[in-house]
Formats: C-alpha cells, sequence, structure tokens
C-alpha cells in the first residue's frame, strides 16, 4: 500500500491509527496503517523491510 491510498482513504481508519512510511515521503512511498497503542515500540514491516521504534 502506498501513502497516497492511505492519506486519500484515511475515513476508512480509525483516528487513533498510525501510518508509517518509508521516506522520502512522497505520495508513492510504501506505508503501513498501524493500531496507535498496539505496543510502546512497534515493529512494522514494510515490503518485507522491518522497521523498529523506541
Amino acid at each position: 500500500m502506498d501513502l497516497f491510498y492511505l492519506l486519500l482513504n484515511q475515513h476508512e481508519f480509525s483516528a487513533q491509527d498510525l501510518i508509517y512510511a518509508e521516506m522520502p515521503w512522497l505520495l508513492q512511498s510504501k506505508a503501513v496503517m498501524v493500531e496507535a497503542h498496539s505496543s510502546p515500540h512497534p515493529a512494522v514491516n514494510i515490503d518485507h523491510t522491518e522497521y523498529q521504534f523506541s
């Protein structure tokens, strides 16, 4: 899924969800929507690449 799709369809998601996108933040950037309170240090997988946040 790309950032453009998520922004265009944000009304379908909870207002509490978070968008994680690969840099540079272009409309074509790969992105995922993650539940806001799923983990204090989420691990996000975008197109077989895992990112961890602390």
